[in-house]
């Protein structure tokens, strides 16, 4: 039945039509957290503003609305010759048989239903009045309707009962998802013909059947709201085949499927509820697709045509002028008169009610001056190839100017609004978001109806050939109900966002508090079972709480931002789990709350108002984000990742692990697996990801994919699971099965972690080197990248800039041990020369280069605050983080003061500048210690000797202390005789008596000293007892502790050393020219496909390697590959897995919890039969 359609319609039909009508303007009560209309009637087949089609007006017979465009003036002296309006007359006629062909495809659709059969159990309900709700028992008695969709009334106990059926059904089998999968099979049980209607895979269908149940219990006791969700429904089945026959297969599959699981005697209310239940979605399903399917089949083709208006041949004609229309005039011969602008239209447009109906002299002066004086210039030349352009260029042309401003907040939501005309909540929802956009602008004057008149005068210009009468009410139809919706709270936004502020500002800090606290306490106690969802501590809670009241305000400041954070904010709460039947609650928490604080009904509407169209975008958006994946992750169970992720089609299944679209907003599965710490499900994604698999056709390989979702994936793991960095590397090599003459063939896929997006170097190798961690340097894919970039790039620039320092280190040598020497031996004054231009070189370039250095430096650490306060008020700049930089700091301030004490400004000598040289001596030798980075294994032995020094250092301080216990009691001793004065000097006191024990260590002759210490037996006793302690004890224990460190710092010193060379490479490449990378980065050739084996083109991102076989002898092949057809939308074959103990526990823990529902009562009814 289409608007206007042509079916006869029965007496009934018409009374059912009129009881639909008097359905809408249903209350909204935002108290039960539910926008309530009736949805027959939101889509009436007959809204009050439409007309039978028999009764449809000619195109030059349009209302007033219409004509008021600002064109028809212009045409007043036109004049349309008679035989194109021969022409209209003829498409009107083509599109009245048009319209009878519909009529009588519907008639005979209409006809099969009715002449269908009920089910045995159901009669026919007798016509009932219109102000009647259809009651629970009448429909038992009535069955399957098609011919009527009203609400449907339940008391408590069958609302009880039906949930408590349901309920029992998803606990026997463990998980609503399970038990959406136990009816799906039991549906292709009973009937496998219908198995080919279900297009997506079986985890999907099975989460839609729990889901959409689950809806329908929530909303059995507001009719309105039931009403809704069932003929939405109904509106989603409109693409399936759905008929009688199919529909009662299905409600006996899943009744059948409930008998099986649960006790028949145990629930016979519950049973027959559901049985209601079943037809009465059954019946909503045939009685919409009777009554919208080919009116939303029309929206549906033509807005996609629309939107492709042009086609190629457009650009064959780029010269040709356009008209108003959006046509291209057709090419004419040139004319010596000038021909005005409505001339150059095309007949279709001139013949329209637009330019047709002749007006008096003030209306064409009222309209002459709404419409612009000079048509832009841009007219004739861009050819508008979409609606929304189109939209533009007509309401420009058509005058609506002053109504741009609007019409651009319709025009961007405008698909969203076709798209969800068969979503009548979504609809809903999309119109309350217009309508606050177009309060922003509270002087703007609304006429809803001229969108409508552009909105049609584009779909016509773009739809010259396919535009009929069935085209001309669909849209029509469409308009209207927006229109309605629109009109509904158009103008209130901004008196509710002023009450509402006053509101929330006349609180005070402890009423502010209260009503924080209230709103939680009003919640657990409407759904205690929320208060599982909380686990913040109260203060969390408060700053929660408080951020909800803001988004009541600010819904209605900045509506576009708030709904895409609002959007963004769902797909959190579907990563935390929280099912959106606690959103309903959670309005009526809040609204209660606001009223115990104000009696003020304009705030308390606005609260009702935005917070309900929150709860209802969160909702949306949690329903929508809902996948199973992401109710995989939440488990964090490997085989439910499995398990959904194997029913993806092969060409969109590294989408699902990586992307969740909402609107504007998206979540990843695989990034938020690693946010909420499931890292067996994060583990699972990610080598599936990785995983090479191939059909006849193509390669499928997820990295890609990865890195465009998660550029920065590298940070990701090592910030949240640093042990997943491994199989990341991992999944990037492919390695060949088969070696030739002892090689084997290796592909490193590095494009990723080697080139940023913006063809830069990528920060992951950076990232890496960042943790600190030798073994996962030395992974082979690293250490490959790491050889490449050093040998290839980073060599170079690191010999060009430590050759100034080793030739300063060479001049240095010069200039103060070689040459100084041939100073004292012969005073040539070539050799003087000499070494005056080696100092200047030192204190001028050398010296100068590590002041600029250290003084930039430290100057910006004092500025920005960047230092560290030692003990006694000492500020450390922090830049100093390495021994090299407190070296090199060293250094400059010791060239500093040989400078100050340099002989050749003095005149004459000083001791302590020689004492000055040779200490910048060692410290230029220490500073060449960076040169070992040239070869890794001089470096691993560099940093063993390093990291020895601090047990070096500890075995000196013990030896140190022996020496000074010892020495200081042997001088305490009366052991020398008058004529010892000569040798008592030399070894009397502490100091003398210690450095001959040390020498006595070393092994040095001190055998005259000793002599001193045998008139004392026991002085010499005290002394073998040093030697035993130091030579012996002592340096077992440095031998034992450096043997034991060396075998513990072995495994990691190449790793460190290749750490080392990581951070060079790091510090070279700020240095290295773009021209220089891009040529190092093309001669990768990374686009270019890698071969698998000879002739096996494979793919693309990584460079080709050759290794020893014996590196790793066990390599199993990495590629997948399946036989069989290759279509994209295909899903891959099951690998066949050997079930383990702990499967097959499992499946007998599920099996005893589903054949064991009642332990208490079964366990009671055993020991007594016992």
């Amino acid at each position: 039945r289409h608007l206007g359609g042509t079916a006869v319609r029965s007496a009934d039909e018409e009374s059912t039509e009129a009881e639909a009508e008097n359905e809408f303007g249903e209350s909204v009560d935002l108290r039960e957290h539910t926008v309530q209309f009736g949805v027959a009637s939101f889509l009436s087949p007959n809204p009050p503003s439409t007309v039978q089609s028999s009764e449809l007006p000619r195109l030059e017979d349009r209302d007033e609305d219409e004509d008021e465009s600002g064109l028809g003036d212009a045409c007043d002296d036109q004049v349309i010759d008679d035989r194109e309006e021969d022409e209209v007359d003829e498409v009107d006629e083509e599109e009245s048989n048009e319209g009878s062909d519909e009529e009588s495809e519907e008639e005979e659709m209409l006809g099969t239903f009715s002449e269908v059969e009920p089910a045995s159990s159901v009669q026919v309900l007798a016509n009932r009045s219109s102000d009647e709700r259809m009651n629970v028992w009448d429909r038992l008695a009535m069955g399957i309707n098609t011919h009527s969709f009203q609400e449907l009334l339940l008391d408590d106990d069958q609302v009880a009962a039906a949930r408590r059926l349901w309920n029992s059904f998803v606990q026997g089998n463990g998980s609503p998802e399970v038990a959406g999968e136990v009816i799906f099979s039991a549906i292709v049980a009973s009937a496998p013909s219908l198995q080919s209607l279900f297009k997506s895979p079986s985890s999907v269908i099975a989460l839609r059947f729990s889901n959409n149940f689950g809806a329908v219990m929530a909303k059995l006791e507001d009719p309105p709201a039931l009403k809704m969700q069932v003929e939405t429904l109904g509106f989603t089945h409109l693409t399936w085949e759905v008929s009688l026959a199919r529909v009662q297969l299905i409600r006996d599959a899943v009744l059948d499927a409930f008998a099986a699981e649960l006790n028949v005697d145990q629930h016979p209310l519950g049973f027959e509820v559901w049985s209601l239940l079943l037809e009465y979605i059954a019946g909503a399903l045939l009685f919409v697709r009777v009554h919208y399917l080919e009116r939303l089949k029309v929206l549906s083709e033509s807005w996609e045509k629309a939107n492709n208006a042009r086609g190629p041949s457009e650009e064959q004609h780029q010269d040709r002028p356009v008209s108003v229309s959006g046509e291209r005039s057709p090419r004419r011969p040139k004319r010596k008169s000038s021909r005005s602008f409505l001339d150059k239209m095309p007949a279709s447009i001139r013949k329209s009610s637009l330019l047709r109906r002749s007006r008096s002299p003030k209306e064409g002066e009222e309209s002459r001056k709404k419409r612009p004086k000079n048509p832009p210039k841009d007219i004739l030349q861009t050819v508008p190839g979409s609606f929304a352009e189109m939209f533009r260029f007509n309401a420009t042309v058509m005058g609506f100017t002053s109504q741009q401003l609007w019409m651009k907040e319709v025009l961007a939501c405008f698909e969203t609004l076709v798209k969800s005309i068969g979503n009548p909540q979504r609809l809903q929802e999309e119109c309350d978001i217009i309508v606050l956009r177009i309060s922003k602008n509270p002087r703007v004057t609304v006429r809803l109806s001229d969108f409508r008149s552009c909105m049609l005068a584009s779909l016509r210009s773009l739809l010259p050939d396919e535009w009929s009468s069935a085209h001309e009410v669909a849209w029509s139809w469409l308009w209207d109900n927006v229109d309605r919706l629109l009109s509904a709270t158009m103008g209130q936004p901004p008196m509710w966002s002023k009450a509402l502020k006053m509101l929330f500002a006349s609180l005070d800090e402890a009423e502010a508090v209260n009503l924080r606290v209230k709103l939680f306490e009003n919640f657990f106690e409407l759904a205690p079972n929320g208060q599982d969802y909380f686990k913040q501590s109260l203060s969390q809670m408060q700053i929660m709480a408080m951020k909800i009241f803001e988004l009541t305000t600010q819904i209605y400041v900045d509506p576009s931002t708030t709904v895409d954070n609002l959007a963004a904010l769902g797909l959190r709460h579907v990563g935390y789990g929280v099912p959106k039947e606690l959103m309903g609650p959670f309005v009526t928490a809040a609204v209660t709350s606001i009223l115990e604080i104000t009696k003020d009904d304009t705030a308390i509407e606005a609260f009702r108002w935005s917070l309900g169209l929150i709860a209802k975008i969160l909702a949306r958006t949690m329903v929508e984000g809902s996948t199973v994946v992401m109710k995989a992750i939440q488990r964090n169970n490997k085989d439910r990742v499995q398990n959904a992720i194997a029913s993806a089609p092969r060409g969109e299944r590294a989408q699902w692990m990586l992307i969740v679209q909402v609107g504007t907003q998206s979540i990843s599965p695989l990034g938020w697996a690693l946010e909420s710490r499931s890292f067996e499900a994060a583990s699972e994604i990610l080598k599936d990801l990785l995983t090479i698999r191939a059909d006849r056709d193509r390669y499928y390989y997820g990295a890609d994919e990865l890195f465009a979702r998660h550029p920065n994936f590298v940070d990701m793991l090592s910030e949240h699971a640093p042990a997943l960095l491994p199989e990341l590397l991992d999944g990037l090599i492919w390695r060949a099965t088969r070696t030739k003459k002892g090689m084997r063939r290796v592909n490193y896929y590095i494009k990723h972690l080697l080139v940023s997006p913006s063809g830069g170097m990528s920060k992951a190798l950076e990232t890496i080197a960042a943790r600190v961690d030798p073994e996962i340097v030395c992974h082979p894919l690293l250490v490959f990248m790491a050889n490449l970039l050093w040998n290839r790039v980073a060599r170079q620039v690191f010999l060009f800039k430590a050759s100034g320092f080793v030739l300063s280190l060479l001049i240095f040598m010069a200039s103060q041990a070689q040459l100084a020497q041939s100073v004292e031996d012969s005073d040539v004054l070539p050799v003087r020369v000499a070494i005056f231009a080696s100092r200047c070189f030192i204190y001028v370039l050398n010296l100068g280069y590590l002041l600029i250095f250290h003084g930039l430096r430290i100057g910006r650490a004092y500025m920005s605050g960047s230092v560290k306060t030692l003990p006694g008020g000492l500020m450390l700049p922090l830049y100093i983080t390495s021994w090299q930089d407190v070296v090199s700091l060293a250094l400059c301030v010791g060239l500093l003061l040989m400078l100050a004490l340099e002989p050749i400004l003095h005149c004459l000598g000083s001791d302590g500048y020689s004492a000055l040289s040779m200490l910048c001596m060692y410290l230029y030798f220490a500073l060449l210690i960076d040169l070992a980075v040239l070869n890794t294994n001089v470096t691993a032995f560099m940093l063993v000797i390093l990291r020895f020094l601090s047990d070096v250092g500890l075995f000196l301080m013990a030896l140190t202390s022996s020496i000074i216990v010892t020495a200081s009691a042997l001088s305490c001793l009366h052991i020398w005789q008058d004529n010892d004065a000569e040798q008592q000097n030399d070894i009397v006191g502490v100091q003398g008596v210690s450095l001959t024990l040390f020498k006595a260590f070393l092994g040095i002759n001190v055998g005259q000293e000793l002599d001193y210490f045998e008139r004392v037996p026991y002085a010499l006793i005290a002394v073998f007892f040093f030697l035993g302690i130091s030579t012996i004890f002592l340096v077992s224990m440095l031998v034992a502790q450096m043997t034991c460190l060396y075998k513990q710092v072995y495994a990691n010193m190449v790793g460190f050393a290749r750490l080392r060379r990581i951070d060079v490479i790091i510090e070279m490449m700020p240095s290295v020219s773009g021209r220089r990378w891009n040529t190092f980065v093309q001669s990768l050739k990374l686009h270019e496909p890698l071969e698998f084996m000879e002739g096996d083109i494979g793919l693309a991102g990584g460079v080709q390697d050759l290794e020893p076989a014996s590196l790793h002898p066990g390599t199993s092949e990495r590629i997948l590959r399946f036989g069989g057809a290759t279509s994209t939308s295909m899903q891959w074959p099951r690998s066949e897995r050997v079930p383990t103990d702990v499967d097959r526990l499992d499946a007998l823990e599920r099996l005893i919890n589903r054949r064991w529902k009642i332990p208490g009562q079964r366990g009671r009814s055993g020991a007594t039969s016992g």
